[in-house]
């Protein structure tokens, strides 16, 4: 008997009295960052791990020893992301302790320790969506400002900011999401299965344009895309200027204009619907209007598109990376599939993308 889990394969040739576990040499990585060293460090989250960072070139030359990746801290799920200005502190955001959504580290390298600042101490586990006064997703989303570094988002049914290194936490919007009851009920059949974590209608994506101070993109996870011009004083939900987007897919992503405060791209994923066709989408002014940009990308079972990244030369969706010098769409290299997230880093255009536990590398300098 085989059985395969989270870290590779229990055998057994005994009929389940003795067990052989087998680890294999591979691991699931929930999102990938940089930093602005040099050489830079990558940093992710992997299953049934911490949060950990590694360099991506070493003096030795050759092959990076796993000997030069340590944790900070966080978790297997969320994010692992550098302060753009003090190198030596990182924010480290997971699931699976603690309040098990939610949870917000922050790391110092100096000392190698970290402080839970979490926005909501409270365990989760074991109880409905509609009975926790806050509804993390597994992955809730994390964003630092790109005006001011001291100011941090993470996303529950409302945007959580904090302006003083997460010690506080204050509600910059209301529910954002349909709020259905109905799917916010006791999970599970004769064994309920309510950790804490897997929750619908929750923030799933919170991105701030770097073009314009306090202009916020919101996605949920039941399909709604959400936006503030003033830091969340007043929110227009934008979702039915959206042409032919699944009513009930989940908006993973939300990708600000780099250039154009008016410009935003969003991503539609509704694989769990058993809808794998790619919806990517296009805004030029603040999403009065959409257009569906997924020209050349095939509608095949693994076609959905998870996650999107628009630079002045980097777009990538899904499965393949656009090339192009403006608008996101160009010629196409192929990646691995079910790549959940990729980065680019700005100053050598090289990139990362988590593939089933793969690090994809590329390079526009080689």
């Amino acid at each position: 008997m085989i059985v395969g889990h989270d870290q590779g394969v229990s055998i057994s040739t005994t009929r389940a009295r003795e067990w052989l576990r087998v680890q294999l040499p591979i691991g699931q990585m929930y999102h990938v960052t940089t930093d602005a060293r040099i050489p830079y460090w990558v940093y992710g989250n992997r299953q049934d791990g911490p949060s950990y960072r590694g360099p991506s070139n070493t003096r030795a030359g050759g092959q990076i020893p796993r000997s030069m990746w340590h944790s900070i801290q966080g978790g297997e799920s969320g994010f692992a992301t550098p302060d753009p200005v003090d190198t030596n502190l990182v924010w480290s955001t997971a699931s699976g302790s603690g309040s098990r959504g939610g949870i917000v580290v922050r790391f110092d390298l100096r000392t190698k320790t970290g402080a839970n600042v979490e926005v909501w101490p409270q365990s989760t586990g074991g109880y409905a969506a509609a009975d926790v006064k806050y509804r993390f997703i597994w992955d809730a989303p994390f964003e630092i400002s790109p005006h001011d570094p001291k100011v941090i988002y993470t996303g529950s049914q409302y945007v959580h900011m904090s302006a003083d290194g997460g010690r506080t936490w204050k509600e910059i919007s209301p529910d954002l999401t349909r709020n259905d009851k109905a799917k916010q009920q006791w999970s599970g059949g004769l064994t309920g299965d309510n950790i804490g974590v897997e929750y619908g209608d929750v923030v799933y994506a919170i991105a701030e344009s770097r073009v314009q101070k306090g202009l916020i993109w919101v996605g949920t996870n039941d399909g709604l895309v959400q936006v503030t011009r003033d830091g969340g004083k007043a929110w227009n939900n934008v979702t039915a200027n959206v042409p032919g987007m699944p009513m009930w897919g989940s908006v993973r992503h939300v990708e600000p204009g780099r250039h154009d405060a008016a410009t935003a791209y969003i991503i539609n994923d509704a694989h769990q619907e058993n809808d794998r066709a790619p919806y990517v989408y296009r805004t030029h002014d603040f999403g009065k209007t959409w257009t569906k940009i997924v020209n050349g990308l095939p509608n095949v079972p693994m076609g959905y598109a998870p996650t999107f990244k628009c630079d002045l030369y980097m777009p990538y969706s899904g499965k393949q990376l656009v090339l192009t010098l403006n608008a996101c769409t160009s010629t196409k290299l192929s990646l691995p599939t079910k790549s959940d997230d990729f980065t680019i880093t700005e100053f050598d255009f090289s990139a990362f993308a988590d593939s089933s536990g793969n690090l994809l590398t590329y390079s526009t300098t080689e």
